[in-house]
């Protein structure tokens, strides 16, 4: 938390894990900005579906950066690294890194 600010809810005044992986899968913290990403189904329907990479709109170098593009590539090829180790061998299917695989 922030010098002398009190702490409501309550939380440390550590990053979890769940923080630090946002801020390494977002490209706004590599000082791209990128738009489009989601639609809304109509204006009465306010689900949101998320559209294929296709069609985002991409701005590059729009800001500084806060993580450098060394530790993006760095974390992208820990997270592919990752998946591949925690493959379960019922399903098939590959794991994001977090999951814990039961025996």
């Amino acid at each position: 938390m922030a010098e002398g600010r009190p702490n409501l809810r309550g939380e440390t005044p550590y990053w979890n894990d769940v923080t630090v992986k946002t801020i390494l899968r977002n490209e706004v913290y590599l000082g791209h900005m990128v738009q489009n990403k989601t639609a809304t189904v109509s204006y009465k329907v306010h689900k949101q579906v998320i559209k294929p990479k296709a069609d985002w709109i991409k701005v590059e170098h729009t800001h500084a950066p806060l993580v450098s593009q060394e530790v993006w590539i760095f974390h992208a090829g820990f997270r592919r690294h990752s998946a591949e180790l925690f493959q379960d061998a019922v399903t098939g299917f590959y794991s994001d890194g977090c999951s814990v695989l039961l025996p």
